[in-house]
């Protein structure tokens, strides 16, 4: 199945966000837990959560793990992808069968599920709604293990 709507990641990049605490600096890009919203214990080391602004990153940290501001900080990274999934078209969820809600909720399972479907598609990412800046908040979700020769994600 190809997907009607590539989310477009300019090809001389765009920047993104993460919120990282400051315990984890040195590695700031790192997935530090085992399991997420789009990875298993499986395919941790090769996925990447980055938010469109600096806000929807501190959210998602406040979220995730109830980050107190004060210990952590925001990084930009300038990310460059061909293969982009847009998560949040409706063409693109109708054929995966997924809703925002669905890709939003407590239950992650199925957010693994269309990873896991994607990654094996060769796609390099998926923009996807943030589950903790609704309605507006965007996160770039990247499978490092896909990248093409031109692909990368360098710190700012």
């Amino acid at each position: 199945m190809v997907l009607p709507k590539i989310a477009q990641v300019s090809p001389g990049g765009q920047v993104f966000f993460k919120a990282v605490w400051r315990g984890n600096i040195e590695a700031p890009l790192e997935t530090k837990s085992e399991e997420g919203r789009y990875h298993t214990r499986m395919d941790m080391d090769q996925t990447m959560y980055l938010a469109t602004t600096p806000e929807t990153a501190m959210q998602e940290v406040a979220k995730r793990w109830g980050g107190d501001p004060a210990e952590y900080t925001v990084v930009s990274a300038r990310v460059k992808l061909s293969r982009c999934a847009d998560l949040t078209a409706e063409e693109t969820q109708g054929l995966l069968k997924v809703s925002e809600d669905d890709l939003t909720g407590n239950r992650w399972r199925s957010c693994q599920q269309v990873a896991a479907s994607l990654r094996a598609r060769g796609y390099e990412a998926v923009l996807t709604y943030s589950a903790a800046d609704r309605p507006k908040g965007r996160c770039l979700i990247i499978f490092t293990e896909n990248f093409k020769a031109t692909s990368g994600v360098e710190l700012e």
